[in-house]
C-alpha cells in the first residue's frame, strides 16, 4: 500500500510517511484504511472502522480547501473561446475548433449567455459551417442572448492562449462538479444517515472530477494504473444483492439482465404488444426503486399521454375513464385517482419526459442527460428512448442510406452509454416480414442495430397462452435474441392495455 499503488478503497494518492503500526504499510490520508484492513475483510470495504466524526470533518476539509481557492471570472476566457469557434468555424485549417471540440462541452462554460452560445456554436462548428454574425444573432434571439452573440465578433482573442483557457474552462467545470459530489454526502451527514463507506465514496467522486482527463487523453493512463481501478471496481460489484444494476421492477427480468446496467438495449415488438407502455412503465419503475433519475424521450407521444398512462397504472383506472373526465360522480373511482396523484408525487421527480423533435439528436440528449445528473447531483441515471429509429442524426453528416442513419444513431447511442456510464434503452421499429417471428433481423432498417445493442429483445403475443387472453389483458412474451452477458430466454408478462400496465406471469 506504498509507492506507485493508490488507495484501495478511495484511490487518493498514497503518501510514504504515514504508516500502519499492524503491517506497517501505508494509511491512506483520505479515509484511513490500510493493507490490514483489506486482508482483514478479504478486500471488501470495511465501513467501521473510520470514526464517523473523522470522515465527517475530512468532508468537511475537503469542501473547503476547494473552496477557499482563488475564484477566476470565467467570462473573458469563455468569450475568447467562443470567439475562436465562432470565428474560425468552417476552416478546414483552423486549429482552434478542433480543440475546442475535442476537450470542451457546452455545458462546462460557467457564463449563462456563453452556455446558450455555445449550445448553438458546437454543432454548427462540427459540421464545419461556416459562422456569420447575422447567423447566430438571428438564432440568439429565440433564446434572448442576441446582444451576447452580436458582442462575440468583437472580441479579440490570442491563438496562442487558446489552450490555457480551454483548460481553465475545464478545470473550472470540473471545481464546480467536484463540490456537487460532496454535497449529498454532507446533508446525509448531517442527517446521520451516512456510512463512512458513503463519505470515503464522496470524496473519491469528487477527487475523480478534480483529476479525470477524458476520453481524448485515457490512452496515457498508466496500463497498471487502469487494471489496478478495474480490480478493485469488480471487486466492489461482488458485494450486494442479487443482480448487479438497477431495479426494473420486475423480479425475472432482473435475472436475465442482471438488472438494468450500464449497456444498450435494443426494444422490438409487433404493433399491440405494448412496446412504449412497456418502456415507460421501465423509466417508472427505475425511478422509484432506485431514487435516481429516469429520463424518458418521446418523438410521439405528448408528456399529457404518458403521464395519464403513469395514474391509470397507479391507480388501477381505465386510461379511458379518466381521459373522459366525469369522475367526480364515482366517489369510490375519483378516490382511487386522487390517491395515485399522491403516490406518484412520493418519486415523480426523479421522472423526466421530454417531448423530442427533428432537432433532438443524440448530442443534444447527452447535454439533457448530464444537465439532469448534475441538477440532482449524482451521477447515475438511466435514458429510455421512443424511439430509435425517430432520433434525427444531425447535420454535417453525410449518409447515403436510412440503414445507414439508423446505425450511426445507434452507435452514438452506445457511445453515450460509455461516456456516461448509464442504461440506454431505445425501441426499434419491427421488420414487417418478421411479424410472427423473433430474432436479431426483426429490427427495421437494423443496420448496425444487432452488432452494436447490448441486449436485444422482441415482445411478441404468447401463442402457448392464447386461452388466456380476455378483453382486459392478453399475454405477451419477451423474447431475448441477444444478450453479451448473460442468457437468452422468454419473460412472460400479462399485458392490461387500459391499465398501461404490465405484470410479470408467475
Amino acid at each position: 500500500m506504498s509507492g506507485d499503488f493508490p488507495c484501495w478503497r478511495c484511490k487518493a494518492k498514497l503518501e510514504a510517511e504515514h504508516n500502519c503500526p499492524k503491517c506497517e504499510g501505508t494509511v491512506c490520508w483520505s479515509c484511513g484504511t490500510c493493507r490490514c484492513d483489506y486482508d482483514e475483510v478479504a478486500g471488501a470495504a470495511n465501513a467501521k472502522k473510520l470514526d464517523p466524526r473523522q470522515a465527517f470533518q475530512q468532508l468537511v476539509d475537503a469542501a473547503e480547501e476547494l473552496e477557499l481557492q482563488e475564484p477566476i471570472d470565467m467570462r473573458p476566457i469563455e468569450d475568447q473561446v467562443l470567439a475562436a469557434l465562432a470565428c474560425e468555424s468552417g476552416d478546414p485549417e483552423a486549429a482552434a475548433p478542433r480543440l475546442i471540440l475535442q476537450q470542451l462541452r457546452p455545458e462546462q462554460f460557467q457564463d449563462a449567455d456563453n452556455r446558450v452560445l455555445a449550445d448553438m456554436l458546437f454543432p454548427l462548428a462540427r459540421a464545419g459551417q461556416p459562422i456569420s454574425r447575422r447567423l447566430l444573432v438571428r438564432q440568439a434571439k429565440k433564446k434572448k442572448a442576441e446582444q451576447a452573440a452580436a458582442n462575440l465578433f468583437a472580441v479579440a482573442y490570442d491563438p496562442e492562449l487558446l489552450p490555457q483557457h480551454v483548460a481553465a474552462i475545464r478545470d473550472a467545470a470540473r471545481k464546480k462538479a467536484a463540490l456537487g459530489a460532496l454535497l449529498p454526502a454532507g446533508r446525509a451527514t448531517l442527517d446521520d444517515r451516512a456510512s463512512t463507506a458513503d463519505v470515503a465514496g464522496a470524496l473519491g467522486r469528487a477527487r475523480d472530477h478534480l483529476t479525470k482527463t477524458g476520453p481524448d487523453t485515457d490512452y496515457l493512463t498508466a496500463p497498471r494504473t487502469a487494471w489496478m481501478e478495474y480490480a478493485n471496481r469488480a471487486e466492489v460489484q461482488q458485494i450486494g444483492g442479487q443482480f448487479l444494476g438497477y431495479d426494473t421492477g420486475f423480479a425475472q427480468l432482473n435475472a436475465m439482465w442482471n438488472g438494468l446496467t450500464s449497456v444498450l438495449i435494443a426494444l422490438s415488438g409487433v404493433p399491440g404488444t405494448g412496446k412504449t407502455t412497456l418502456l415507460q412503465q421501465l423509466a417508472e419503475n427505475v425511478a422509484r426503486a432506485n431514487r435516481i433519475p429516469s429520463i424518458y424521450v418521446t418523438y410521439e407521444q405528448s408528456r399529457d399521454e404518458l403521464q395519464l398512462k403513469m395514474v391509470s397504472r397507479q391507480s388501477r383506472v381505465d386510461c379511458g375513464l379518466i381521459q373522459r373526465g366525469r369522475l367526480e360522480g364515482d366517489s369510490e373511482t375519483w378516490g382511487q385517482v386522487q390517491r395515485a396523484f399522491a403516490e406518484v408525487m412520493a418519486y415523480v421527480e426523479f421522472v423526466h419526459i421530454i417531448e423530442a423533435d427533428a432537432t433532438t439528436t443524440v448530442d443534444k440528449l447527452q447535454l439533457w442527460v448530464e444537465e439532469i445528473m448534475h441538477r440532482h447531483r449524482t451521477d447515475q441515471a438511466a435514458l429510455f428512448v421512443d424511439y430509435l429509429q425517430k432520433v434525427p442524426v444531425g447535420a454535417g453528416h453525410d449518409l447515403e442510406s436510412r440503414r445507414d442513419e439508423v446505425a450511426f444513431v445507434t452507435a452514438e447511442l452506445r457511445r453515450l452509454v460509455r461516456d456516461l456510464h448509464i442504461p440506454v434503452v431505445a425501441i426499434s421499429s419491427m421488420a414487417r416480414q418478421s411479424y410472427g417471428k423473433a430474432g436479431l433481423d426483426s429490427f427495421k432498417e437494423s443496420g448496425e442495430i444487432e452488432y452494436t445493442c447490448d441486449i436485444a429483445a422482441v415482445l411478441q403475443p404468447d401463442k402457448d397462452a392464447e386461452d388466456e387472453v380476455t378483453p382486459q389483458s392478453r399475454p405477451i412474451k419477451l423474447h431475448v435474441v441477444k444478450n453479451r452477458n448473460g442468457g437468452l430466454g422468454d419473460v412472460k408478462f400479462t399485458f392490461y392495455p387500459n391499465l398501461a400496465t404490465f405484470v410479470e406471469a408467475v
